[in-house]
């Protein structure tokens, strides 16, 4: 009888070797460019500049409050101020008006750092020069002529922009208007200024029949700093829906020939879809024999109908017609057509070794796996048909189980596989979807396992020597439960939600009742792996 203190020592040495293999992912791209100036105002060598304004920097790029360092001097003196940052924009107040007839230089420091800690490498700096002294100051605030839309107006289109008039030309600042909808949410969007008239696009298109609220903040200016006294604001409400639904794109394309027998049927809207309006009237499928009956499931702009049966190289007409938007607007009628593919039951040859193991689900559909050199797995109908053969990669040698769990609503197929070896070559576990893609393999493990089960919980477990348990996830060795220590080995499982049952062979005395040299054994657990009871009794060497 083998030790299987061999077999651990191999399995621990393996376990080590894939450890240190493993690599490491991809790092992320970084950002390493640092943030740069795009404009400023009053711009570069600009005169005539009002003795109240207040200075504004447009970065690039969000950068850090404080690490922004910004100065305004004429001559040799320092004008004091109050600077502040919002994302990308850098605002410094003066504390007083500036001197009149006066050439001014700003700069704005080396070091300013955006939210990836890259610095801009040199100083900043440009001039201006201030109006002359006025004869009569100007103290009048500038006021709200007309918006558009009006106060109160209705109909709105959903790609209208907003405007306002004012009395006089104005600077507005970030903060100086606020577009909210019903809910206060703020709408993004980008605002241009010309003069006296102030423009905002919002960045998307409104809401069909949603009421918005814009507010123009004592926060805009004429030239000479006088601000609007009080805070405006103007509420208006957008059209209801009267757009009817579009088709975008089918699957299949109008036209389209060989698509499988088993396809899904699908068409894509302009817009979402109200549920109610897809049914066998609205979304028609007919071929020779008449309408096809089946499934329809809609999901926002998507409608997909899953076919009860289509047949072989058969030409089927798609008609939509009366389906609707969630405002109730019918699409125009609109037809598409394809054709299936011709009889492709596949011919397959069973590779060296045989066709081994099987395993059925609850609703009729067969999974098998066998060979020797290679190994594959076939999927078939509950009528007989193949749907799929795939051959696992070269680390399949010897096929030895495969089991299906259901559970979770999609089938998981575990294929249990072995690598040659002179003295029984170590296995792994494979696990496929139910369209035979690979979701993982497992490290090596055991020597030569022939037994693979799944839980009612969907729990896998692999009894060789030990009783294995695998992460149904991953495929990563969450437990391993051996029995005894001299000469024991489990090489039975049959697992339940709260109770494990496995079987062996051992050479020492586990319940204090041994009988002979060699004994079987047989011992429940519960789902943790606490014993509740074990029993040996004789058996053949």
């Amino acid at each position: 009888m083998k030790s299987p203190f061999a077999s651990r020592l191999w399995l621990a040495l393996t376990l080590l070797f894939f450890l240190f293999c493993q690599k490491k992912g991809t790092e992320p791209p970084v950002d390493q460019t640092p943030p740069e100036i795009l404009s400023v105002f009053p711009a570069n060598q600009a005169s005539s500049v009002s003795v109240r304004c207040s200075l504004i920097v447009h970065f690039s790029e969000t950068i850090q409050p404080n690490s922004l360092q910004m100065t305004l001097r004429y001559g040799s003196t320092d004008v004091a101020g109050n600077l502040s940052v919002e994302e990308k924009q850098a605002l410094f107040v003066p504390n007083a008006n500036l001197q009149y007839s006066t050439t001014y230089t700003a700069t704005v420091k080396a070091g300013v750092r955006d939210k990836a800690g890259n610095a801009m490498k040199q100083d900043y700096a440009w001039t201006f020069t201030t109006e002359k002294a006025p004869a009569i100051p100007d103290t009048i605030p500038p006021q709200v002529v007309s918006t558009e839309p009006a106060d109160g107006a209705a109909g709105v289109e959903r790609e209208a922009v907003i405007r306002v008039m004012f009395s006089e030309k104005v600077i507005v600042p970030h903060n100086g208007f606020y577009l909210k909808d019903e809910n206060s949410n703020t709408i993004s969007g980008t605002f241009t200024v010309a003069g006296s008239t102030f423009t905002f696009t919002p960045q998307n298109p409104l809401e069909f029949s949603a009421a918005y609220t814009a507010t123009v903040t004592t926060q805009v200016a004429d030239l000479s700093g006088n601000r609007l006294p009080e805070d405006y604001t103007f509420s208006f409400t957008v059209k209801p829906d009267d757009i009817a639904p579009q088709v975008v794109e089918t699957y299949p394309a109008d036209g389209d020939t060989g698509i499988a027998k088993d396809t899904d049927i699908w068409a894509v809207f302009s817009e979402p879809i109200d549920p109610a309006s897809v049914n066998a009237a609205t979304f028609a499928v007919s071929g020779p024999n008449g309408n096809v009956s089946g499934n329809y499931f809609v999901s926002n702009d998507t409608v997909r109908f899953t076919p009860d049966s289509l047949d072989w190289q058969t030409t089927y007409t798609v008609t939509l017609s009366g389906v609707t938007d969630l405002a109730g607007n019918p699409m125009a009628d609109y037809t598409f057509s394809f054709t299936t593919q011709a009889d492709t039951t596949p011919r397959w040859r069973v590779p060296i070794g045989g066709m081994e193991r099987l395993s059925i689900t609850n609703d009729g559909y067969v999974y098998a796996s066998g060979g020797m050199r290679s190994v594959a797995v076939w999927k078939f109908n509950p009528d007989g048909k193949l749907l799929w053969k795939i051959i696992l990669p070269n680390y399949a040698y010897y096929s030895r189980d495969i089991a299906v769990y259901s559970g979770g609503g999609q089938d998981e197929v575990y294929v249990l596989t072995a690598v040659p070896n002179q003295f029984g070559g170590p296995g792994n576990v494979t696990k496929l979807d139910g369209d035979g893609n690979i979701i993982w393999t497992s490290q090596d493990f055991a020597f030569m396992p022939r037994k693979i089960e799944i839980g009612e919980d969907g729990r896998v477990f692999v009894p060789d020597g030990a009783l294995y348990e695998f992460d149904p996830n991953t495929g990563d060795i969450v437990h391993i439960q051996g029995v005894g220590n001299n000469y024991t080995g489990v090489y039975g499982v049959v697992a339940f939600t709260d109770y494990i049952y496995v079987s062996g062979e051992t050479g020492q005395s586990l319940f204090g009742n041994l009988i002979g040299e060699t004994d079987w054994f047989v011992i429940k657990y519960d789902a943790n792996y606490s014993m509740v009871w074990g029993i040996q009794f004789n058996g053949p060497d």
